[in-house]
C-alpha cells in the first residue's frame, strides 16, 4: 500500500492510453506528456489494453469506448474485475447517456469527450487522481 507521502503527484502519474485510432493516441499522448504525465504504454484495442493494464498497473488508464476486438466497456469490466481500485477515464465520441451510465456503473471514474478541448484531458486526469486520494 502506498502512503500519501509515497503517492505520486498528479504530474508524475503513469498513464495507459487505449484507443484504436493511432492518430488520436499520438495526439493524446503528446498532450498528456506536455502536461507532465508519463504515458507508459498504449494499446489499439481493449484486449491489448487489458493485457497491458495487468502487466503495468498504471496509475490512471484512459480507455476508448468503441474499439475492435474488445470494446471499451468490456475492457473496463475486465480491468475492474482484476483491480477494483483502478482509475479509468473513458474516452468517447458517443453521446448516449446510457453508455456513460453503464461505464460509471462498471467502475469508470470519469469520461472525456474526444471532441473536447485538448486541455480538458490532462485536467480530467489530475482531477480523477485528486478525487481518488480523498477517499
Amino acid at each position: 500500500m502506498t502512503t500519501d507521502s509515497q503517492a505520486p503527484s498528479p504530474l508524475s502519474l503513469r498513464l495507459l492510453l487505449i484507443d484504436d485510432s493511432s492518430s488520436l493516441r499520438m495526439l493524446f499522448s503528446t498532450t498528456l506528456e506536455a502536461a507532465g504525465f508519463t504515458v507508459v504504454a498504449e494499446a489499439a484495442n481493449g484486449k491489448e489494453g487489458v493485457e497491458r493494464y495487468l502487466a503495468l498497473r498504471p496509475d490512471v488508464t484512459l480507455l476508448d469506448i468503441e474499439m475492435p476486438v474488445m470494446d471499451g466497456t468490456q475492457a473496463l469490466k475486465a480491468i475492474m474485475r482484476a483491480d477494483k481500485g483502478a482509475l479509468v477515464i473513458m474516452l468517447t465520441s458517443v453521446s448516449h447517456a446510457t453508455v456513460w451510465e453503464d461505464c460509471y456503473l462498471a467502475g469508470a471514474k470519469a469520461y472525456v469527450r474526444k471532441d473536447a478541448p485538448l486541455a480538458d484531458l490532462p485536467a480530467k486526469v489530475a482531477e480523477v487522481w485528486r478525487e481518488s486520494r480523498r477517499c
